[in-house]
């Protein structure tokens, strides 16, 4: 009678998720590219107006650079309600080719010379003519631009269908996930909880433990432990004189780059300290694997303990640098602590798989330091998701880092919630719990062979 309760109970709580997720509000904007292939005789900046009445203002503007020479494709962003758009040219003499205009949505695409062509205005110029290559401007120096009217393609009435089928596909793979996880905890709920208990039934040992261990890793130098934060400070000071001094990286969405920075690099610090350490601790605690009463299973959360003590003094480090750059404490920045314990469950779940094999297979520690250089150049630590095309951004969103560092940021800088990345969220717990799961099968199977082989 109970199991029938409890099936019933985790049917209900699914069924709710489920119907909260199909008919929760979509607040994203939808947007779309617009792509404007030009050739130049002389370097333009092309500046994009959007309106949605026909009065442009410079707040709804954006200008890119176009090269002299053959055809180049500028990537402009356009709301979804936009009805009129104007190109301006610049002040300088010469012709220009605009051989293509296509609004762009993932796989939707409107070639606007081809369905709109009598919405094309044209003022302060020589010329301007539609030939078989495109439309053919010649620009008189009198500030030329042109003003197209788009209104007749029902651009936002597309977007908005595009939309909701998209979105649709999403809410439905959203709440797939989301099942799934659910059967997956309940099915596992016993060896998950005797997981979770044999850790916090250990807790003063392994806190003691970890202790000890972060004492003695600096043990016999002058400056101790000041040299566990030394490295991480004197990396991000490197990184910051790189790009911002030598590349003049400046403001990145709102936020100087250096914290824009900082955001991503305190929780990737953590993950490649505490893998390490964590991978290598029954080798280096041989001693104590080799007692027949003690609990092996404690020594590689140990390390990540270890490894927690100075990820919290950079936490508190990068919200002082906040602070003192005027973007003061709000609610969002309490999710830090969450986006830390996602961090810790991945890293015990790999750490857990890791720790077991090199015992078996030292070379794998070697392996895993390659893995780590190439990994933080595969998370946008240092680079800008937006940088990436829809496809890409989703091949990059399948690494776990991606939603811890991007976590981070939301936290700071951009102002949103865990709830808000709800397919990122379900992915990357699935991907945890999987990790935990495998993790601790495979150490508790070879736990018994470790005191043989060390």
């Amino acid at each position: 009678m109970k199991k029938i309760v409890r099936r019933l109970v985790l049917l209900c709580v699914i069924i709710l998720i489920n119907v909260f997720f199909m008919n929760a509000e979509n607040t994203d904007t939808v947007l779309a590219k617009l792509v404007l292939s030009m050739q130049t005789a002389v370097e333009r900046e092309v500046q994009l107006f959007t309106s949605a009445d026909g009065v442009f203002d410079e707040a709804q503007s954006q200008t890119l650079k176009c090269d002299a020479g053959g055809g180049q494709a500028l990537v402009f962003e356009m709301p979804g309600s936009t009805k009129y758009i104007r190109f301006d040219l610049g002040t300088d003499l010469g012709e220009v080719l605009i051989a293509q205009m296509v609004i762009e949505q993932k796989s939707m695409s409107i070639d606007l010379l081809d369905e709109c062509p009598e919405g094309l205005v044209t003022m302060n110029m020589v010329e301007c003519s539609f030939e078989n290559s495109g439309v053919k401007v010649l620009c008189s120096g009198n500030d030329p631009y042109l003003v197209y009217d788009i209104t007749p393609i029902e651009l936002a009435e597309k977007l908005e269908l595009y939309a909701a089928k998209d979105n649709l596909i999403k809410r439905i793979a959203l709440c797939v996930a989301f099942d799934f996880v659910c059967i997956i905890c309940f099915l596992l709920r016993r060896k998950i909880a005797a997981f979770i208990g044999d850790i916090m039934g250990n807790r003063g040992l392994l806190l003691d433990l970890a202790k000890n261990d972060f004492k003695t890793k600096y043990a016999g130098s002058y400056l101790g432990i000041v040299w566990a934060f030394v490295q991480p400070i004197v990396t991000i000071l490197v990184y910051w004189f790189v790009f911002q001094v030598g590349f003049r990286s400046g403001v990145i969405d709102g936020a100087p780059f250096v914290l824009w920075l900082t955001a991503g690099l305190v929780p990737w610090f953590f993950f490649n300290e505490a893998l390490n350490s964590a991978t290598g601790s029954l080798l280096d605690y041989s001693y104590l694997v080799k007692k027949v009463v003690f609990n092996v299973g404690i020594i590689p959360p140990m390390r990540i303990v270890s490894a927690l003590f100075v990820h919290v003094f950079f936490c508190g480090f990068m919200l002082v640098m906040f602070m003192l750059n005027g973007m003061y404490p709000c609610l969002e920045w309490l999710q830090l602590p969450y986006y830390s314990l996602c961090l810790v469950l991945l890293i015990l779940g790999i750490t857990y798989l890791t720790s077991a094999l090199v015992v078996f297979f030292r070379d794998l520690a070697q392996i895993i330091m390659v893995v780590l250089q190439v990994g933080m150049w595969m998370t946008p630590i240092m680079w800008n998701r937006d940088m990436l095309s829809g496809g890409l951004q989703l091949i990059f969103k399948l690494n776990p880092l991606y939603y811890i560092v991007q976590g981070y940021r939301d936290s700071v800088i951009y102002h949103r919630w865990f709830w808000e990345s709800e397919f990122e969220t379900i992915f990357f717990w699935l991907f945890t719990l999987t990790c935990i799961c495998i993790g601790n099968r495979v150490f508790n199977k070879l736990k018994v062979h470790f005191a043989d082989v060390i």
